[in-house]
């Protein structure tokens, strides 16, 4: 397969659906499996390049599987993270005795989640996660106010369909509301891209301009990360 291909393993349906849908977001093939057993079955017929496994499912257990995997020279190199809802202590001491290399407790953030992937493998160009957002945006450039409408947004900057365009290098100050949250959200940006016509996709007017944030508070960007992430 070209690309990532990452593994995921719970025995838990909804688990494994949102896993999956956050990370083929980045453009890797998501490979599934419910049990340690099935994951061997899955890593016999197609080589992955990451792990995801669950620690506690039924019939062979997370750590259970990783001992075989890593005992095996063929797969050993391949890297296993667990994802547990063990505590911190219990999960670190089944990663130590099994030999896998990482853990992140659940729940977690699927910021928190790429973070950690991206410890033992290359997301590639399109690790910049881009979502559909739309949200009305209030920007003032030069000291004048403009409304426009936010098309997509991503953990680094966002899109703003808009009548009014600036110039590439502008600097902006930031007013919107992510859907379904309460805060809004200030920000300082600069104008790195300018559309002026038709080449927006899903888009009423087809023409805009991206921005990368400058400056956000801490609230702000994890605010944002979850929107993006979506866990």
């Amino acid at each position: 397969m070209d690309g990532n291909t990452i593994l995921l393993v719970d025995d838990v349906d909804f688990t494994l659906e949102i896993e999956k849908k956050t990370l083929e977001r980045t453009g890797c093939t998501v490979l599934t499996a419910k049990s340690g057993a099935e994951a061997l079955e899955v890593i016999g017929k197609i080589r992955p390049n990451l792990i995801l496994m669950d620690i506690y499912m039924p019939g062979m257990k997370g750590d259970e599987c990783c001992k075989i995997i890593k005992e095996n020279p063929q797969y050993k190199d391949i890297p296993i993270i667990f994802t547990t809802t063990a505590g911190w202590e219990e999960a670190k001491q089944k990663c130590d005795t099994s030999g896998c290399d990482g853990v992140i407790t659940k729940p977690f953030k699927g910021y928190e989640l790429f973070r950690e992937i991206k410890r033992f493998i290359k997301l590639g160009e399109r690790e910049q996660i881009r979502v559909s957002c739309s949200s009305e945006i209030t920007f003032i450039i030069a000291g004048r106010e403009h409304k426009g409408k936010i098309h997509d947004i991503s953990s680094g900057g966002l899109f703003i369909e808009s009548k009014y365009l600036p110039q590439k290098g502008n600097r902006a100050e930031l007013i919107f509301l992510l859907p379904g949250r309460e805060r809004k959200i200030k920000a300082r940006a600069e104008v790195v891209r300018v559309v002026e016509r038709g080449s927006l996709l899903n888009s009423e007017e087809g023409r805009g301009f991206g921005i990368h944030f400058l400056d956000l508070s801490e609230d702000a960007q994890a605010a944002v990360n979850e929107y993006v992430y979506g866990l």
